[in-house]
């Protein structure tokens, strides 16, 4: 029996293979259109927060949108390339839990991170989150649903043609009903819930004025 190799998402081989996982899905670029319709929908841009920036694709797409860019990201390897990305960004090497932005947001785009993060750390993942919005700043939340037999399918799929790739890395698998009840304890407001490929699920929350 041959034996599998598991990669740890700090890896370098972790990022190798989170790569091919996303030269050949369409999820990020199928949600570019709503995240702009976004953007230009904010009242203000002074601050972008990336909270999970990866290797800055993403970041890139609303830097010219904002004054100030946050990017978040503790993976040495994806950092790299989210430097060479998005050059003019402020780069935060440390975790959720122990990033300290230097200014609060009016938009924090946190996706495909909730999996990664330890049960008993969620409420106080989020708790920071929040706490980086300025009154009326928009939380996004991007991850996917587990609870939608698509993307368990596409998951089983792709573990079976890459079974050292990132999956068992998702120790966390949100449904849209608990992670509305999550978001909507940190005294947010959801405003919207989109779909790409049917399977992730996007949040957009708000933070009220009076908070």
């Amino acid at each position: 029996m041959q034996a599998i190799t598991v990669y740890g998402s700090q890896s370098e081989a972790y990022h190798r293979a989170f790569k091919v996982f996303l030269d050949h899905t369409d999820q990020k670029a199928n949600a570019r259109a709503w995240l702009q319709d976004l953007v230009r929908s904010l009242l203000s841009r002074r601050v972008f927060i990336d909270a999970g920036a990866g290797n800055g694709q993403v970041t890139a797409w609303f830097v010219p949108s904002f004054e100030r860019t946050i990017a978040i990201e503790p993976n040495d390897s994806l950092r790299d390339e989210l430097r060479r990305a998005c050059p003019s960004a402020e780069v935060i090497a440390e975790p959720i839990l122990e990033a300290k932005p230097s200014a609060t947001a009016d938009l924090v785009l946190c996706s495909h991170v909730f999996y990664y993060i330890e049960r008993a750390e969620w409420m106080a993942t989020l708790d920071r989150l929040a706490s980086w919005l300025a009154p009326g700043g928009i939380l996004v939340l991007g991850t996917p649903d587990y609870g939608r037999w698509i993307w368990r399918f596409l998951e089983g799929a792709y573990k079976r043609v890459f079974p050292q790739g990132y999956a068992t890395e998702h120790i966390n698998q949100y449904t849209r009903k608990s992670l509305r009840k999550e978001i909507e304890r940190m005294g947010l407001v959801v405003q919207d819930i989109q779909y790409v490929a049917a399977s992730e699920m996007i949040f957009k929350a708000v933070k009220p004025t009076a908070a």
